[in-house]
C-alpha cells in the first residue's frame, strides 16, 4: 500500500529549488567575473614588472659603457621611434627599449666646474601592443662621468 502524504510534512517544491539555483548560478558567475580580473591584473603586473626590468638592464648596460667615446651615450636619441645606437629589443623580446641623451653639464657663472653629466630618458614600449595587458615604462636617471 502506497504511503500517503500529510500536510504536516514540509519539504522543498520544485519551484524554491530552482530559484535557489539560480541565486547560486548569479552568485557563481559573479565569482568567475572577478576571477578573470585577477588573472588579467596579474598579467598586467608582470609585464610591466618585464618593462621595468628591461629599462634598468639598459640603464646598467648604459652606465658601463666609455662616458666620452660610446656612441649610445652622444647626446640626441629620441623615445618616440628607433634609432641606430639608441634602442634595443630587451632579453625577452617583450620590449623594444629606447633612450635620449642630453648634456646636463652648463657650469653655473662664477662657480667651480660641475661634474660632467648626461641625462638619459628612456622608454621600454611593449612590442605587443594589447593595452589590456602591456604598459609602456618610462625612466630618467643622470649619469656622472668619471
Amino acid at each position: 500500500m502506497p504511503k500517503s502524504f500529510s500536510q504536516s510534512e514540509h519539504g522543498f517544491t520544485i519551484l524554491e529549488t530552482m530559484i535557489a539555483s539560480m541565486i547560486m548560478l548569479v552568485g557563481a558567475l559573479a565569482i568567475g567575473g572577478l576571477f578573470l580580473m585577477a588573472v588579467q591584473g596579474d598579467s598586467f603586473g608582470s609585464n610591466t614588472g618585464i618593462g621595468t626590468m628591461a629599462v634598468q638592464d639598459k640603464i646598467e648596460q648604459l652606465k658601463a659603457l666609455d662616458f666620452d667615446t660610446a656612441s649610445e651615450l652622444a647626446p640626441g636619441g629620441s623615445l618616440d621611434e628607433s634609432l641606430p645606437d639608441y634602442s634595443s629589443t630587451d632579453a625577452s623580446g617583450d620590449f623594444v627599449v629606447r633612450w635620449q641623451v642630453f648634456d646636463a653639464t652648463a657650469p653655473a657663472p662664477n662657480t667651480a666646474p660641475s661634474p660632467r653629466m648626461k641625462v638619459l630618458s628612456l622608454r621600454a614600449v611593449p612590442i605587443n601592443s594589447d593595452s589590456r595587458i602591456n604598459k609602456v615604462v618610462e625612466a630618467r636617471t643622470i649619469i656622472i662621468g668619471k
